[in-house]
């Protein structure tokens, strides 16, 4: 096989005894051969298919048809030959003979013209689309898509009852559908088939891979182009022979495709989609295609933009309610990453926040961001029970809430403050040394000492004692655990010497 996807062991079935699937006439195919040699003459080509009145004669017809617009009327197979190529001459060949492959169907839900529809889309649709993408495979284009549902017709040769199970109940078969009821996607039968035709390999790589999500499938460049297209056709077969309900989404998938893959605008798919409406009559005409009545393009498209506008308005809808839950959400999660953090009595940061800075500031010392020293002042309010045993609880949480108050209006900006526990505070200075260390102290205890603090019974005056010390090893296994001990011991020596004063270790 062709294909860089092998086959599922439940297409074996479809394909033992390959001489009595479904194939072109061998005129047809014995054209397509030499078409692709490289010393087929004009001459010696049409004498082949004039071999074949009733194909000459179609072949002919549909030179001059809307497809092609060459301006000027065809009125042999040489002028044709001449004027459209041998690719394009071999492309209408195959076309032609595939009415005598697409059968009617035995399901009552498909009767084969919905299969003939779909494929005449794709076709259609994929030739206009790869004009403006790669004028030179507009041929092969409109081939691929013709080819794309081959896979079907396999399957009501070799297995109707199979066949009238894809059909159940659904127009079209999903994806779902045909592993549900085959354990393979049609698509890979079908890519099978052309390549035991002897079809270019590029089509069967397209075809096999064109259910892919992706933008590129195969490592064939040819192939890879068909196929994109070829999705994007598929889109648009959806929408033009889909149901009606679907029919936004997909006009949406194919805006999408074509914007990613084909690099074309809305406008652009819409002049495709409706440019196609008369071609496609046409072609079916001159195909001998007998398609179900299908509905007026410009009200399809009409139909799905403001079935798209609906959804898009709702999607936004929903966007925007999930965003201010989203900001509630934040806005709740910020609230209490800040209540983790901070201390409830107070206000001020809590130990653990106190912690997390102090890590924060000797990582990055650690990194050289920072090269001050950075200093630690602890305090802690002197004979603070007291004020518990005489005022009251209420007047000792007055008196810490005070302090606090104060400590915070004293720090500078770049300074943290932080409540360590009970009536124990400390104060992180970035940028210190040890007179700047003594001097915020010093700072800070006589405000404390100044403050008048308000408490249920009247009035009064509290003073702490300070003690600080200066990081010294920033790499130091515990620097954080060893700068506040020696700050803790100054403190304690300043309430050994007399209390309200600060002490530098």
């Amino acid at each position: 096989m062709t294909t860089t996807t092998p086959h599922a062991p439940a297409l074996t079935p479809y394909l033992v005894d390959a001489e009595s699937l479904p194939s072109p006439p061998p005129i047809v195919m014995e054209i397509a051969k030499r078409a692709e040699a490289d010393d087929v003459t004009i001459p010696e080509l049409a004498a082949l298919i004039g071999k074949d009145a009733p194909l000459a004669a179609k072949l002919v017809r549909m030179s001059n048809s809307s497809m092609f617009n060459l301006g000027r009327e065809i009125t042999s197979i040489d002028r044709a030959l001449m004027l459209l190529g041998l690719k394009t001459v071999k492309m209408l060949a195959i076309s032609l003979s595939l009415r005598t492959l697409m059968p009617g169907g035995t399901n009552e839900l498909n009767d084969g013209s919905a299969t003939r529809r779909r494929s005449l889309v794709s076709a259609v649709v994929g030739r206009h689309l790869m004009e403006r993408v790669d004028p030179d495979l507009a041929d092969e284009a409109f081939l691929a898509g013709l080819l794309s549902n081959i896979g079907l017709i396999a399957i009501a040769d070799r297995r109707p009852d199979h066949y009238d199970a894809l059909f159940v109940e659904t127009a079209w078969p999903s994806a779902a559908r045909q592993h549900e009821v085959l354990g393979f996607p049609v698509d890979l039968l079908s890519a099978e088939l052309l390549d035991r035709w002897g079809m270019h390999a590029s089509f069967g790589l397209a075809i096999a891979s064109c259910g892919s999500s992706e933008a590129v499938v195969v490592d064939n460049p040819r192939a890879n182009t068909l196929a994109i297209v070829l999705r994007a056709a598929r889109a648009a077969e959806e929408l033009l022979c889909g149901v009606e309900n679907d029919a936004g989404t997909a006009l949406g998938r194919l805006f999408a495709l074509a914007e990613r893959d084909l690099d074309l605008n809305r406008d652009e798919v819409e002049q495709i989609l409706l440019e196609t409406e008369p071609v496609i009559t046409e072609t079916a005409e001159l195909l001998s295609f007998d398609l179900p009545p299908g509905s007026d393009h410009a009200m399809l498209v009409a139909t799905a933009m403001a079935s798209l506008q609906t959804f898009t308005v709702d999607m936004a809808a929903a966007a925007n309610q999930n965003q201010r839950q989203n900001e509630e959400l934040r806005a709740e999660n910020q609230a209490l990453t800040e209540t983790s953090r901070t201390d409830a009595l107070t206000g001020l940061m809590n130990r653990g926040a106190f912690d997390e800075e102090m890590t924060r500031q000797i990582a990055a010392r650690q990194r050289q961001t920072f090269s001050d020293q950075l200093g630690l002042l602890v305090l802690d309010l002197d004979r603070f029970k007291s004020v518990n045993d005489t005022h009251g609880h209420a007047a000792g949480d007055a008196v810490l809430r005070s302090v606090a108050h104060v400590l915070a209006q004293q720090v500078r900006t770049d300074e943290v403050v932080a409540r360590f526990g009970g009536e124990e505070f400390v104060v992180i200075l970035p940028h210190a040394n040890s007179d700047s260390l003594f001097l915020a102290g010093e700072r800070l205890r006589r405000a404390v000492e100044a403050t008048i603090i308000g408490i249920p019974s009247g009035t009064l005056q509290v003073t702490a004692s300070f003690g600080g010390a200066l990081l010294t090893d920033p790499h130091a296994p515990n620097a954080s655990e060893d700068t506040f001990h020696r700050a803790d011991e100054a403190l304690y020596t300043s309430k050994q010497t007399g209390r309200n004063r600060v002490t530098i270790a």
